[in-house]
């Protein structure tokens, strides 16, 4: 039986996020806090996680450290996404103050990928050694404006009186188009190790290490605020085409 041609965007995902401690699975290579992010010389994707040890969600991996089928790459994209509700909550242990930050999405999505290197390699052959920021960051939301959600006549908590700012949601324009096109296309082997690797600068390093966080954003009800913890990722996507087994009764006469 012939195999035929199927479009198929191969992705995987890092994460920095505080709730990692209480995660029921505990996917390899995502980090707890900016710190431990910082210290990594290289955060890597399609060589550690796959579906089952991380969740369909942040993968598509079927194995951990090759590709199941013959895959042909046409591009490839990075998308750094952070929350949408950029004021973010947390106490300082100096002087027991609370503290609302707005900054950690906004350096998440904008400046933190001018400052990476990203290598694509196939088994030991590196296809590609770009900065982060160039391929783009493919399809995905979009959202954008600042609106205050609560009041601000300081008579209530911090929480219900702070105004919350939703910005713009990635590093580039969230278009299926806005990726890296190779100029030709790189053919992978079945059972070929692939990897792609985002190599942060020294400031970079030293940005996420002197960085606390990430904190917890407020969720306001009608007698307390819950805080829920906040995501920080990266989801790198291979388009192309695999080759795959016929499938289906169009196809068994």
């Amino acid at each position: 039986m012939l195999n035929v041609q199927e479009t198929f965007p191969l992705f995987d995902t890092v994460a920095v996020t505080p709730d990692y401690p209480n995660l029921s699975i505990k996917p390899a290579g995502w980090y707890e806090n900016f710190v431990q992010a910082g210290n990594a010389i290289d955060w890597q994707f399609f060589n550690q996680r796959n579906i089952a040890s991380a969740g369909k969600e942040y993968t598509n991996l079927e194995t951990r450290d090759q590709v199941a089928w013959p895959f042909t790459v046409n591009s490839l994209c990075v998308h750094f996404f952070a929350p949408s509700a950029a004021f973010q909550h947390y106490t300082t242990t100096i002087i027991n103050l609370n503290v609302w930050n707005s900054m950690f999405s906004a350096l998440w999505e904008a400046d933190i990928p001018k400052h990476m290197g990203l290598e694509f390699l196939v088994n030991q052959d590196t296809k590609l050694r770009i900065n982060a920021l160039m391929p783009g960051s493919g399809g995905g939301p979009i959202v954008g404006g600042y609106g205050s959600l609560a009041s601000q006549d300081g008579s209530v908590s911090p929480a219900a009186s702070m105004p919350w700012s939703v910005h713009s949601g990635s590093q580039g324009n969230a278009h299926i188009k806005a990726n890296y096109v190779f100029p030709e296309p790189v053919e992978i082997p079945v059972k070929a190790a692939i990897a792609v690797k985002l190599i942060p600068s020294e400031y970079c390093r030293r940005l996420l290490q002197a960085l606390p966080g990430p904190h917890t954003f407020p969720a306001p009800n009608d007698i307390s605020v819950n805080y829920l913890p906040t995501f920080y990722g990266i989801r790198v996507t291979l388009h192309g085409v695999r080759y795959v087994q016929q499938r289906g009764e169009a196809h068994a006469r």
